[in-house]
C-alpha cells in the first residue's frame, strides 16, 4: 500500500469521512524517527537528507470486521520538529 499524500483541505475532508471523523479508532502506536535514514555510505552530518522528522500513528478502528480483521489508518507527519499528545479526561 502507498501513502496518500493529503495537501489540500479537501484531501483532509474526505479522510476524516472515510474514517468517520476517527470516532470509535484509538491510538495503536506511533512512532517518531529525529534523523530517518541517508540514502547513501556517506557518514558526514549533512548526509539525512531523506524522510527526516517523520511522526508515524497508527489508527485502530474497536470492532473487527466481518471478515475479522481490525482495520487500521496510518498518518504520518513529515518536517515535524515539535509534537505532544494530549488526554483528555471529560
Amino acid at each position: 500500500m502507498s501513502w496518500i499524500k493529503l495537501t489540500t483541505e479537501e484531501d483532509v475532508e474526505l479522510l476524516m469521512e472515510h474514517v468517520d471523523g476517527f470516532h470509535d479508532w484509538y491510538v495503536a502506536g506511533f512512532s517518531y524517527d529525529p534523523l530517518a535514514q541517508s540514502e547513501d555510505d556517506d557518514l558526514s552530518l549533512s548526509r539525512f537528507k531523506v524522510d527526516t522528522d517523520a511522526l508515524t500513528i497508527t489508527f485502530r478502528w474497536d470492532t473487527k470486521t466481518k471478515r475479522g480483521s481490525w482495520p487500521e489508518v496510518q498518518v504520518e507527519f513529515r518536517c515535524l520538529h515539535v509534537f505532544n499528545f494530549v488526554l483528555c479526561n471529560d
